[in-house]
């Protein structure tokens, strides 16, 4: 349970990062003319829309990266139920957002670059899991070694 937990809290940290991180951006995005032609984000509203829309994506693409040990991307793939059930949530949370249905609409542009910001994050946070799957492990190299050292047989100190 301890290392289930030291994992949860690494990614929980490490969501909070990347939710705040797109705050951060929305917020400054409305204020410079050149950005807001580029991404499409005008006003506190469509932030808001942005900011669902990241949150449902992110929080389920985290389900890919938790699934298994390795990578995301690599064999065993999810479960038919579990990949449609996420690709049709999906679906839905963008039709919502592109078209404005229970939230002030978006651009598809900046959809997309939602989409991207999400898909990049799921390398980090892939990579967060990997490296602290691996301390709470403690399969490091120098804790390898170390092990290796104490399991050595004393015969052959003794003989030296």
């Amino acid at each position: 349970m301890p290392r289930l937990l030291g994992i949860a809290i690494a990614l929980g940290l490490f969501s909070i990062v990347e939710s705040f991180g797109l705050l951060w951006f929305g917020i400054r995005v409305p204020t410079h003319p050149d950005l807001q032609d580029y991404f499409g984000l005008t006003n506190g509203h469509q932030l808001q829309t942005v900011m669902f829309l990241q949150l449902v994506a992110g929080g389920h693409l985290v389900l890919f990266i938790t699934r298994t040990e390795r990578w995301f991307f690599l064999p065993p793939f999810p479960a038919p139920a579990l990949f449609i059930a996420i690709v049709l949530t999906q679906i839905l949370a963008v039709l919502m957002c592109g078209f404005g249905l229970l939230v002030p609409p978006i651009p598809w542009t900046l959809i997309g670059w939602v989409w991207a910001y999400n898909i990049a994050w799921m390398f980090v946070l892939g990579g967060v899991r990997l490296i602290t799957e691996r301390f709470a492990a403690c399969r490091t190299a120098r804790h390898s070694r170390s092990v290796d050292m104490v399991n050595q047989s004393l015969r052959l100190h003794a003989a030296a």
